[in-house]
Order: structure tokens, then sequence, then C-alpha cells
């Protein structure tokens, strides 16, 4: 149980099974009585254990709120509300037709992530009437607790973060990186369509909130300090190294590209250059889809954009 000050009673949950549970969390904010939201449900994998949790707290959900409908964030909202009752889904206008019918947002997800998508799981349809997509700005009102709703794309073009005013309290999705607790490390999360100069600006749309903690559902708390302006940085680093690399290889296989990117981002980024040589398979797949993020916006995205 995690409180930041009164009256905010915020719960963060590790939902995924035992072995790989520090990877992903949700967190349950408590307002009302007996009423709770969730940010981010996590993958389908994981809902009958969040389903339990809440029964265990007895609280009543009433929102879901989802700073993007990847697998692991939202992928279990339409099998959580099967299972557990109707909650009101916050989701970006971007990503709410395909909560409702996920078949596409599967074949996308297997594509990218193979068997990392099918541990997640096939995500479940939504109940549509129960989807509700607010605006850039919008401000919910949770029993008398004010959620500031933030569009932040770049990481993905159906991304929201959520603003607690009262507790200067950021929960950011992926737009500002995630942070990996086995490894301690913190990295951008870049995979495609990658918009660079999207992810910047929803950076700096949130450093100018002021953020006292940011809440990563990769995962866990921080106080904010500079971070912010850290990973500002850092994802510049990163984009500067695999133009470098790039550049000089337009005839470069794909595999080949890969390979100059991974070597150009551990000579600039040590955290980078510490997940490159993890073994891990979910940090693997992480790396692996960002830098696949990054060739996709150099070669494909930057291009088209500067032709405007």
């Amino acid at each position: 149980m995690l409180r930041l000050k009164e009256p905010l009673e915020l719960t963060m949950y590790r939902v995924l099974p035992e072995n790989i549970s520090d990877f992903i969390s949700v967190y349950i904010i408590h307002h009302g009585d007996s009423s709770c939201s969730i940010v981010d449900t996590g993958p389908q994998v994981s809902v009958s254990r969040l389903t339990g949790l809440v029964t265990r707290l007895g609280c009543r959900v009433e929102n879901l709120l989802l700073t993007h409908i990847h697998l692991d964030h939202g992928g279990g909202a339409g099998g959580f509300i099967k299972e557990y009752g109707p909650a009101k889904v916050m989701v970006h206008p971007r990503g709410s037709k395909h909560l409702a019918n996920p078949t596409k947002l599967w074949q996308a997800s297997l594509e990218a992530l193979g068997p990392v998508a099918e541990f997640y799981q096939e995500p479940l349809p939504a109940t549509e009437t129960l989807l509700y997509s607010p605006e850039d700005g919008e401000k919910l009102h949770l029993d008398g607790l004010e959620v500031v709703v933030l569009y932040t794309p770049g990481h993905a073009s159906h991304h929201m973060s959520f603003w607690l005013p009262s507790e200067k309290t950021l929960f950011s999705g992926d737009s500002a990186g995630m942070y990996l607790e086995r490894q301690g490390k913190f990295v951008p999360s870049t995979p495609p369509p990658f918009h660079f100069d999207q992810y910047l600006e929803s950076l700096d749309k949130q450093a100018r909130l002021g953020p006292s903690y940011i809440a990563f559902p990769h995962n866990t708390i921080i106080e904010a300090g500079d971070f912010l302006k850290r990973h500002r940085d850092q994802i510049i680093a990163w984009v500067e190294a695999a133009e470098e690399v790039l550049e000089k290889a337009s005839n470069y296989s794909g595999e080949d590209k890969v390979n100059l990117v991974a070597e150009a981002l551990k000579s600039v980024d040590d955290q980078a250059n510490a997940l490159l040589s993890d073994n891990d398979t979910l940090v693997k797949a992480i790396m692996q889809s960002s830098i696949q993020g990054l060739i996709d916006y150099v070669v494909r995205i930057k291009p088209r954009e500067e032709r405007r």
C-alpha cells in the first residue's frame, strides 16, 4: 500500500505471474467511501488476479483509466469488464474502436511482439457503451478527486496521461519511458510508429505541470525531480545516434540496421548498454521493438514529415 498524502489512497499492484511480477503494475486510486478507479488494467493474462485484488480490497471499480491500448496496458480492459462487471473505460479516441473490436490490435501485437504477445493473451472486446473518450485537458471528477486528462502522443498516437493536481502526481504510461525495476534502468520506449517530435512535446507538456511524483506502470512511483529533463536528453541522444549510423546504411539489410543502431545506443547510453546485454525475454522484446521504432522513424517517418 502506498500513501502519497491524505486524502488519496493509492495501491500499486503487480499483476503478472510471480516470476515476472516486477514488470507491470496497475494503480488503484481509492475515492469516495468505497469506490475506486484503476489506471491501466495490464494484459488479459492478469485479469483474474486483478479482479481478485479488487474483491479483497472491497472497493467498487467505477473507472478504468487507460493510458493507451497496448496489450500490457489496456489489453485486459474487455476481460476485466466481462469478469468483474460494468466500469466506464476512459480511452483515447484513436484507441476506442480497437477496444470494441481488438482484432487488428491483436494481429499487430503478434507481428511486433510474437511470443510475448501470446503470453499477454488475446484481448477480449470491451462493451462499446462503456467506452468514453475524454478531450485533451478534460477534468474528470471522481467523488471530488480531480483527474486531468493529457494527450501525450509519441510513444503511441492513442496515448494519454493522467494528472492529479492535488497530489502533484503524474501517471505517465509509456510517454516518459519505462522503469525496469529488476535491472534498475530507465529507458525510452519507442515502438513503431514512433514520432520523435510528438514525444518531446509530450515530455515538455508534462514537465510544465511540475510533478512531484511520476507513477510508472513499468513499474514504481518515483520523486520526479529533474527526471523528465534527463529523459528528454536521453531520447534525443537515442535518436541522434540512430540517425548518424543509418545515414550511411541505406543499402544494409534490416538485421544489419538493427545491429548498427544497437551498437550506437550502447555507445551513448549506459542504461541501453546494460539492457541490450540482458538475456531476459521481455527486455529483449522491449529493446528490439524500440530499435525497430527508431529505424522506422529515421528511414520512413522523418523524411515524410520533412517533405510536408
